[in-house]
C-alpha cells in the first residue's frame, strides 16, 4: 500500500519541482537580462555619486577622483580626474569646480583638459554645510551655503563665475527647514530656480520650496504632514514638475509653478514594509522627464511619468547604495556602492 502511495506522490512532486525551477529559471533569466553590465574601477575607496555629463558617466570617488566613462562603449578605457573636494560638478566646457560639503574654506577651480594644480578662492562658511548644484545647461554653479538660526536655518545663494576669485552673491533667505535633520537642493535646467526639500518641525512636517533666483526670493513653500521629511528632489527639463522623495518612500509631484501636489508615485507593499535605512533614498529623472526612478530600501524603481505605471523593480544588490543616474537616451540606469571596491552597474529600462 505504502509503495503505491509514494508512486502516485511521485509525479505529482515531480511536477512541483519543475514548476519552481522554471520559475527560478526565469526570475534569473529576467535579472540577467535587465543587468548590462558591472564596471569595477580598482583601488578606489567606494562611489561617492553619479551623474551623466554630456555623453559621459561621470562617478566621483571617496578618494577625490572622478571617473569618466563613455555611455556610447562602456567598455573603453575611463578617464580618471583628481579633484579636491568631494562635492564636484562639471561645466560644459569641461572647467571642474569643487567644494567640502562641510566645513568648507575654499572652492577649488581645474579642468579636465589638464591636471594642474586647482586654482582656489576662500569662502567664509565657518562650520555650516554647503551644496554644489549646477543645471543641464552647466553654466554656471549654484553655491547654498545653510546656517543653523534659532528655530530657522539661513540659506545664502551664490554663483560661481570660474573666471573670477570670489563667488558672486546673490541673496540671503531664512527658511524653516531642519539643518539638523537633512537639506537637499536641485537647480533647474536653465538655472534659474533652485528647489529646497527637507523636513520642518516640530511638528514633523516634509517642506519643499522652490527659489526663483532672478527675484531672488521663494517663489512658493509646501508641507506635507506626511512623509515627515523629504530626501532628494530633481526638476523635470522643462522645470514645470518638481519630484521629491518621501521619507514614506512615495515619490511625490509637485507643480512647479503652485507647489501644488498634483500626484505620487507608490512603491509596492513589500518596499514599503522593509524600510531599514532611510538615510540612502534618492530621486532622479531621466533627460526627456518621461521617466522618474527612486530608491525604495535598496530596491530600484522606474515609473512612466506620463502613466504612473511602474517598468523596472530590481535589487541591484549593492551593500551600500550610493546614487543612481540615467544615461543620456533614457535607456540605461547606472547604480552605484559606496564601499571600498563597489562596483558601478548598468541596468536595462524596458520599452514603455
Amino acid at each position: 500500500m505504502d509503495n503505491q502511495k509514494s508512486k502516485k506522490k511521485s509525479p505529482a512532486l515531480f511536477f512541483i519541482a519543475s514548476f519552481l525551477a522554471v520559475i527560478i529559471i526565469a526570475v534569473i533569466a529576467n535579472r540577467q537580462s535587465s543587468l548590462y553590465k558591472e564596471i569595477t574601477i580598482p583601488l578606489n575607496n567606494g562611489i561617492l555619486s553619479l551623474f551623466t555629463y554630456d555623453n559621459f558617466l561621470a562617478a566621483v570617488s571617496f578618494d577625490n577622483k572622478t571617473y569618466l566613462f563613455d555611455w556610447n562603449d562602456l567598455s573603453k578605457k575611463y578617464q580618471t580626474i583628481p579633484i579636491k573636494y568631494d562635492q564636484m560638478v562639471l561645466l560644459k566646457n569641461g572647467t571642474i569646480v569643487s567644494v567640502s560639503k562641510y566645513n568648507a574654506k575654499s572652492v577649488a577651480i581645474t579642468s579636465i583638459k589638464d591636471n594642474t594644480k586647482p586654482r582656489e578662492f576662500a569662502l567664509d562658511t565657518s562650520e555650516n554645510k554647503t551644496f554644489l548644484k549646477i543645471g543641464k545647461n552647466r553654466n554656471e554653479p549654484i553655491l547654498i551655503i545653510a546656517k543653523p538660526k534659532s528655530n530657522q536655518t539661513t540659506l545664502t545663494f551664490y554663483t560661481i563665475d570660474p573666471n573670477k576669485d570670489s563667488p558672486q552673491y546673490e541673496f540671503t533667505i531664512d527658511s524653516p527647514i531642519d539643518i539638523n535633520q537633512r537639506i537637499y537642493a536641485a537647480v533647474s535646467d536653465d538655472e534659474n530656480l533652485v528647489s529646497l526639500c527637507g523636513g520642518k518641525g516640530p511638528p514633523k512636517a516634509g517642506w519643499i520650496a522652490l527659489c526663483d533666483l532672478k527675484e531672488k526670493k521663494i517663489a512658493w513653500e509646501n508641507q506635507l504632514p506626511e512623509p515627515s521629511l523629504f530626501f532628494n528632489c530633481e526638476f523635470s527639463p522643462d522645470s514645470k514638475l518638481i519630484y521629491a522623495r518621501g521619507s514614506d518612500s512615495t515619490v511625490y509631484k509637485f507643480d512647479g509653478n503652485t507647489g501644488r501636489l498634483v500626484g505620487q508615485f507608490l512603491p509596492t507593499k513589500e518596499n514599503r514594509s522593509t524600510i531599514k535605512n532611510p538615510h540612502v533614498q534618492l530621486v532622479q529623472v531621466s533627460s526627456d522627464g518621461a521617466l522618474v526612478a527612486a530608491v525604495v530600501s535598496g530596491v530600484v524603481c522606474v515609473w512612466d511619468t506620463a502613466t504612473g505605471k511602474k517598468i523596472f523593480n530590481e535589487t541591484p544588490g549593492h551593500k551600500v547604495m550610493s546614487d543612481i543616474v540615467f544615461s543620456p537616451d533614457s535607456k540605461f540606469l547606472a547604480t552605484s556602492d559606496s564601499r571600498q571596491g563597489g562596483k558601478i552597474k548598468i541596468w536595462r529600462i524596458p520599452a514603455h
